[in-house]
């Protein structure tokens, strides 16, 4: 069902060398494997794209379902941007998780397969279709392969987003909230503005970019024979 484009196949050539196909992206790494006889199951698939990337439009309902200090309320938004700069306030102070979601039409391009790429993401996605687990994604890029069979004629599409602790921890030590379970000699400031009395605090902190931030794409993909 999922597949990272960033993998490698191999083949052997005539002269009984073996040629290794990969394909990366910038922030992967590859550990190949040799085998003194032939490995068992199906080669692993690899795509090129059929046609140009469409962006998923329409209204995204945002439901905030962990985290805190405490959970915004719903929102409905046209154009994806990071939940701080929400007319809510409170968002520039949470951490947690939202779940967007919004419904689309299959593109009426033949595929092997889709591609969905979620743009950019901060910092993980847990991504069901219809319904349907996906999996989860951490980067460096946010893309899956999904099964042509998967993509229906409407479609129904949701994202839970969970951003870093970063911002409620700068909440907590605005407010002289103790969250620090160390001692200091585990939690040094190291860095002057991150200090106050030699102990780290983050109250200086401005808020860090959070949620679904985009674009999120669907292309047709081909695989490669």
């Amino acid at each position: 069902m999922n597949a990272n484009f960033g993998m490698a196949g191999y083949r052997t050539g005539k002269s009984g060398s073996i040629e290794v196909y990969a394909r990366m992206y910038p922030g992967e790494s590859l550990i190949l494997t040799t085998y003194q006889v032939k490995p068992e199951g199906l080669p692993y698939p690899y795509y090129d794209h059929a046609a140009m990337a469409k962006e998923i439009t329409g209204t995204w309902k945002v439901e905030f379902t962990d985290g805190g200090p405490s959970l915004p309320a719903s929102s409905e938004i046209t154009k994806l941007l990071s939940w701080t700069d929400f007319s809510d306030a409170s968002l520039k102070d949470f951490s947690g998780t939202a779940k967007y979601s919004i419904s689309f039409t299959r593109p009426k391009e033949k595929a092997d397969a889709w591609e969905l790429n979620l743009g950019r993401v901060c910092e993980s996605a847990y991504v069901m279709l219809n319904g349907k687990d996906l999996g989860s994604l951490i980067g460096p890029d946010f893309k899956m392969i999904i099964d042509k069979k998967q993509i229906k004629k409407k479609n129904t599409l949701e994202i839970k987003v969970s951003n870093l602790m970063a911002n409620r921890i700068a909440y907590m030590d605005r407010n002289n909230i103790e969250w620090k379970k160390f001692l200091n000699v585990n939690f040094a400031a190291r860095l002057r503005q991150n200090s106050k009395d030699g102990i780290f605090n983050a109250s200086s902190w401005q808020p860090r970019e959070s949620g679904l931030i985009g674009p999120v794409t669907i292309a047709p993909v081909k695989k490669i024979k």
